[in-house]
């Protein structure tokens, strides 16, 4: 049976750029990983099958509570997801967006609700706005809501590999494990949490990256190809990755751009 690496749609997943990816975790040295912004855990989910363990770690409360109800109880996500299926629609999808504006629902309701709104809101994106974050996405171009149960059942299981946290980036135990660093990106979208992303966040950003590195701790750090990402972590080795990016809402914002990959480990030798 086939399975899709990943439970979850994600704007700006790695899935796409794994090939690139790959090689600085096989160069690092370690099996298992951390992913501190863990998002879609696209790494962890495309090497979940070799047994790999993954510290998942997420400032997104509504993301991490999926993934926990999906590892505790597959079974009653699965049930409540399907009673979304057929009264998908716009009406439908806004009043289920509005559900953490009350404190009605219990976890499993929310992790359904998060799947639905992850599947059916615009691009994939769970967006918030940062005062209450409230989510605020709209709704998307998905004429049905299937429920793929075999993944969700596949994915539960892998989960057992996983330790869940929520939490800061930087406040992410530092195992001895490869690190894949996956912010927010400079000058793109980053509406994920209500948290700021600015200069203090991409200091702190790199202070982790330094203490890690002091640890001798592998680690390859995703973002934006531009000069502020290249002076800022000036030192280690980077890269010019090719890719394309769909998160804009504008047509002009689509198309080829490039990344930068930022780290410790010279995966070209």
């Amino acid at each position: 049976m086939k399975h899709h690496k990943k439970p979850l749609k994600y704007a700006g997943s790695k899935l796409k750029l794994m090939p690139e990816v790959l090689p600085y975790y096989h160069a690092s040295g370690f099996k298992d990983i951390v992913e501190p912004f863990a998002g879609s855990a696209a790494l962890f989910f495309n090497l979940a099958e070799t047994g790999i363990k993954a510290h998942l770690n997420d400032d997104s409360q509504p993301l991490i509570n999926f993934y926990q109800q999906l590892n505790k109880d597959n079974g009653a996500l699965i049930a409540q997801s399907k009673k979304f299926q057929p009264l998908h629609s716009k009406p439908f999808f806004e009043h289920v967006k509005h559900y953490d504006r009350f404190n009605l629902y219990d976890d499993a309701v929310l992790a359904a609700r998060y799947l639905y709104i992850n599947k059916c809101g615009y691009n994939g994106m769970y967006r918030v706005d940062t005062k209450l974050g409230y989510c605020n996405i709209s709704f998307g171009t998905q004429k049905k809501y299937h429920v793929n149960e075999d993944n969700l059942r596949w994915s539960a299981e892998k989960l057992n590999q996983a330790t869940l946290t929520h939490g800061e980036f930087d406040k992410t135990p530092m195992l001895k494990r490869f690190h894949l660093i996956d912010p927010p990106y400079v000058d793109t979208f980053t509406g994920y949490t209500k948290g700021k992303v600015d200069d203090n966040f991409h200091t702190r950003l790199r202070d982790y990256v330094d203490k890690l590195d002091a640890a001798g701790i592998p680690f390859l750090l995703t973002n934006r190809h531009c000069d502020f990402m290249i002076e800022l972590f000036n030192g280690y080795h980077q890269r010019k990755i090719e890719t394309n990016y769909d998160v804009s809402c504008k047509t002009s914002g689509r198309g080829k751009k490039y990344e930068i990959f930022i780290s410790n480990i010279d995966a070209t030798a």
